[in-house]
């Protein structure tokens, strides 16, 4: 479909209502940058043909607008953030309020406004319905009533959920709309943890969280977690069946939401992300390069035509009857950086479903486009918040409170809806509209429904009768809108949600296993029919949905249902089956072990058995016996995958150097796997005997890693086995090992594991003959003893090794080794180690002079890339190349300079948590740093700037976690103005920078 410019199709004077003066509004942008004028906005958006956009109201009207919602009149209530700074505190002398927008001619202007309440603080989120509006203010979840619906509040505000977190600088509690379920919904990201219930839960009651998406029923007074992960959902929509799909604001843009699923928080290698228990977006692709580089690069795919950025606000799924029928269902997200709207089409795909790059559906055209929400109205248009605010989306450069527009998109000619007020309808007509091709109108129609259930004023057999009828309809759709009012509406019992869980449909099934998950399952009563689901139902959607709903039911119960689930041949492979099944398992291992080794040994998944085996083996100092029982029965599966699945779980959770009680039984097992093993079999079971200190095993890897006659990666893997187990006497291997290109890098690892005296001098004598890379392990490997430290700093300050080379990832943790004369010695070669706030920023405005500096030698590009490569690239992928430490930065707000300093020069200005230094002091004196990606019980998987660590528990002495980032401040120093120079147009580039 072509793009053009719009019409621009705006009226040459303001509207009739004129706008407060509200005192909270003062910008700390700087002085004399301001967005363009909210017509000209219009004039430069460009949709599809046959499409247009109105402004439907702008500032002084509406300023910092961040999410809104419609009344039953179609009456749009937005909520205005002012307490947001940009920084890690909100203004709390500032109030957030809520606006109502009236658009009482259709014309796509509103034309009557009015302030509804104005005296919210952190407000992210809000929510019309149930006799008044609900907000998602931290630490509350407020209602605020309006029953006499005069537009003024009824009384003081009502908290019915407390306990978010109020630390949290934008990763906030957020967003709220009500689900098909009756239940309210709502957002939460993970920069800090919550502890949120209903008022009055006791604290020992409540259990912390991080990114979720929640739920709570304003009936039952009840508060629950969903799902868990991402980083900070930020929308979510339902489509016509009724699963939801959430926006993602980073790592990964969309998820198709599972009910007690699990989703992925920190980016990872794909071959890591294979073997961790956390579920990936729906999504079959990310909105900027991150991987692949060349052979896409050489094709012209960049960023901006991938998508634009990996930042994405609001979530939309069509299903209303303006646009063309081919948008129905498709998603819709603002994207942060790429100023623009993307679209996803959603495809069915084994269990769930596979998200496809649609075309772009909007481009804003202006840097200080920051759309935030989006949601059809009741006439099929769609209505656009614009924050309206330069920079990077965390605004360290400012906050523009003056300004704020909301848009509406529109094709063709547009149906007017206004003058109606949905409490006027009669119950049946509130049932007819469940026929309604607008979505809109359908679930405002459900919730008054349910409105008038709970208040008692429903002609429930009148009701119960037409619903029965649309639920014979020929189409889902329509069937589950039905069903959806009888259960809000508690029309229908759990027995009649016994009989639909047999349906011929696949939805109708899944949701009835869902809505009787919400009253407990009462596992009694559907026991056989569950069991006959997981045995024989031939939808993999309602089988996922069966492995969510066993996480509702009693422990003991669970994998007499997962057994059979997990054996179906024809979920191989499926995308979420694996870890759905292990997530209801996890908790039932210890309690029914029996059907835990059965699950193990007979379930068709890779991933699942070797959790289950992970887990099993966790437990081996407490229950031994469940263990022999896995070794006892792998023995006799007759399939050598299987069999390894099993093995690299039990080395999952014995590995990290753990000293492991030798279990019985190991001696047959190994025994009777090895006489047929294949080479990777053979591989796994010396890996899992030098685990348990089998001396043979030791010796035999011992062998191959000193044989100059064998291949060197034959000898670089016994090498990597045995510094993991923690082998003993390996100081002189790992000398020798030194001087074989091929094992350094193990090498280098193994001393820093050991401690080898003379370690230190000998990686010293050797450091100025290896390249960048071995040259970078081994400083990092010489930073993490603290007598290696002093052998470093020696070497610096005998020139051996150039102090420039250090890393400030190094240096900090020389300085905060504990020892009073190695921080005195680093802050000699480097000075101090933290600037003041001060500091900080007089180095921005150095940093902004040189590299927007006029009449200097152009900056070069390539020379940039060494330096990224120097100095970032340990933590940082750009352009598919770099380690994982750390965020990637090939979608993010690059071309920004204000994004790049705030984060260069003062790191700490916001840290999540998975991005929060944790050190780990070992009982041999080491000490390392990074962050932790998994907590495995026995071993804890560390992945820090030199690569992934597994630590054995029993070998950490302490651990502390900072609230400092895991990005040291001090990137920049040492370097010339010239390199500043390079650097950050390296940074800054469009495209990637061939190698020579």
């Amino acid at each position: 479909m072509n793009m053009r410019s719009l019409p621009i199709l705006l009226l040459c004077f303001l509207p009739t209502a004129r706008a407060d003066d509200w005192p909270h509004a003062g910008n700390t942008q700087k002085a004399g940058e301001h967005p363009p004028s909210a017509m000209e906005q219009v004039a430069r958006m460009t949709v599809p043909e046959g499409f247009k956009v109105t402004l439907f109201a702008a500032e002084p009207d509406i300023r910092q607008p961040v999410s809104f919602t419609f009344d039953d009149r179609g009456r749009l209530w937005v909520l205005e953030c002012y307490t947001y700074t940009g920084k890690k505190q909100y203004d709390l002398r500032k109030r957030d309020r809520i606006v109502i927008l009236e658009d009482t001619d259709g014309d796509g202007r509103f034309d009557e406004r009015k302030v509804f309440w104005d005296e919210g603080q952190r407000a992210f989120g809000i929510e019309w319905g149930h006799g008044g509006v609900w907000v998602a203010q931290a630490p509350y979840l407020s209602f605020i009533a309006d029953r006499n619906y005069d537009d003024v509040p009824d009384g003081p505000v009502e908290h019915r959920v407390d306990g978010f977190t109020t630390e949290a600088s934008h990763n906030n509690v957020n967003g709220l709309r009500w689900g098909p379920d009756g239940w309210l919904w709502g957002r939460h990201g993970m920069l800090q943890p919550s502890r949120a219930a209903v008022v009055g839960t006791p604290v020992e009651e409540r259990e912390k969280f991080q990114a979720c998406i929640w739920r709570y029923h304003p009936g039952r007074n009840k508060f629950e977690i969903v799902c868990t992960g991402g980083i900070n959902p930020w929308g979510f929509d339902w489509n016509e069946v009724g699963e939801m799909f959430f926006t993602n604001n980073v790592n990964g843009q969309l998820f198709h939401l599972l009910p007690g699923a699990r989703y992925r928080v920190n980016f990872v290698p794909p071959h890591d992300a294979e073997k961790q228990p956390f579920l990936n977006q729906c999504a079959d692709h990310q909105h900027f390069d991150y991987g692949r580089v060349w052979n896409r690069a050489r094709t012209g795919v960049t960023t901006d035509e991938l998508g634009g950025g990996h930042s994405h606000c609001g979530g939309m799924i069509y299903l209303a009857d303006n646009w063309p029928a081919h948008y129905r269902g498709k998603v819709f997200m603002h994207n942060t950086h790429g100023k623009r709207v993307n679209m996803e089409v959603l495809e069915r795909s084994g269990s769930g479903y596979v998200a496809r790059h649609g075309k772009d559906f909007l481009r804003a055209n202006n840097p200080w486009y920051r759309g935030v929400e989006l949601r059809y109205g009741p006439d099929g248009g769609v209505y656009m918040l614009d924050w309206s605010d330069h920079g990077e989306c965390h605004d360290h450069d400012g906050v523009h409170r003056g300004s704020g527009r909301i848009y509406k998109v529109s094709f063709g000619a547009v149906k007017r809806q206004t003058g109606f007020n949905l409490r006027d309808f009669t119950d049946e007509q509130l049932v007819e509209l469940q026929l309604f091709e607008n979505d809109w109108w359908v679930r405002h129609a459900r919730r008054v429904l349910e409105e008038r259930a709970l208040q008692g004023k429903l002609d429930e057999e009148r009701v119960r009768e037409d619903l029965q009828r649309i639920y014979r309809h020929p189409d889902v759709s329509r069937r589950l809108r039905a069903m959806w009012c009888l259960y809000t509406t508690q029309l229908v019992d759990t027995d009649w949600l016994q009989v639909q869980m047999r349906d011929e449909n696949e939805h109708i099934r899944a949701w009835a296993l869902r809505l009787m998950s919400d009253d407990g399952m009462g596992y009694g009563r559907v026991r056989i029919i569950v069991a006959r689901m997981a045995r024989k139902d031939p939808s993999a959607l309602v089988r996922v949905h069966l492995a969510g709903a066993m996480q509702k039911i009693p422990i003991g119960y669970r994998l007499e249902v997962l057994v059979p689930l997990g054996k179906r041949e024809e979920d191989r492979g499926d995308a979420n089956l694996p870890l759905m099944i292990w997530f209801a398992a996890e908790d039932s291992i210890e309690r029914t072990p029996e059907l835990a080794v059965t699950l193990a040994t007979t379930t068709v998944h890779r991933l699942t058995r070797r959790l289950v085996a992970r887990h099993i083996a966790s437990l081996q100092g407490r229950r031994p016996e469940i263990l022999e029982s896995l070794l006892e029965k792998l023995i006799r599966i007759d399939d050598q995958e299987h069999q390894r699945d099993l093995l690299d779980g039990l080395l999952d959770a014995l590995g990290g150097g753990r000293k492991v009680t030798v279990p019985e039984g190991w001696g047959a097992a190994y025994e009777s796997l090895g006489e047929s093993a294949e080479e990777g079999l053979e591989e796994k079971l010396a890996e899992l005997a030098v685990a348990f200190s089998d001396q043979e095993a030791l010796d035999g890897f011992r062998r191959i890693a000193s044989d100059g006659g064998i291949r060197p990666s034959q000898r670089r893997r016994a090498l990597e086995v045995l510094v993991k187990a923690g082998a003993e006497d390996l100081d002189a291997l790992l000398l020798q090992a030194l001087e074989v290109e091929e094992l350094i890098e193990v090498a280098l690892r193994g001393l820093g594991s050991t401690g080898t005296a003379g370690g230190a001098r000998e990686i010293i004598s050797k450091y100025a003959e290896w390249p960048d890379t071995e040259r970078q392990l081994a400083l990092s490997v010489l930073s993490s003893r603290k007598q290696y430290a002093h052998n470093l700093l020696e070497a610096m300050e005998q020139g051996v090794i150039d102090r420039r080379e250090l890393s400030a990832f190094d240096a900090r943790r020389i300085h905060r080794a504990g020892d009073e004369a190695l921080r005195m010695r680093i802050e000699k070669q480097w000075g101090p180690l933290l600037s003041s706030d001060t500091d900080k920023e007089a180095e921005m405005v150095r940093v902004r002079g040189l590299v927007s500096a006029a009449g200097v030698a152009a900056p070069n590009p390539r020379r940039g890339k060494v330096l990224f490569q120097q100095r970032c690239a340990a933590c940082h992928v750009l352009w598919g190349e770099g380690g994982h430490a750390g965020p990637h930065l090939t979608g993010s707000d690059r071309r920004n300079l204000d994004y790049l300093l705030i984060n260069i020069i003062d790191p700490n200005a916001s840290v999540a948590p998975n991005y929060r230094l944790t050190t780990f002091t070992l009982k041999d004196g080491r000490e390392l740093s990074g962050f932790v990606e998994e907590d495995l019980g026995s071993v804890i998987r560390l992945r820090a700037q030199e690569g992934v660590h597994h630590l054995s528990r029993d070998r950490i002495a302490r651990r502390k976690t900072s609230e400092a980032s895991l990005m040291p401040e001090g990137i920049l120093r040492g370097l010339a103005d010239a390199e500043v120079r390079d650097l950050f147009e390296y940074l800054r580039g469009k495209h990637p920078v061939r190698n020579h």
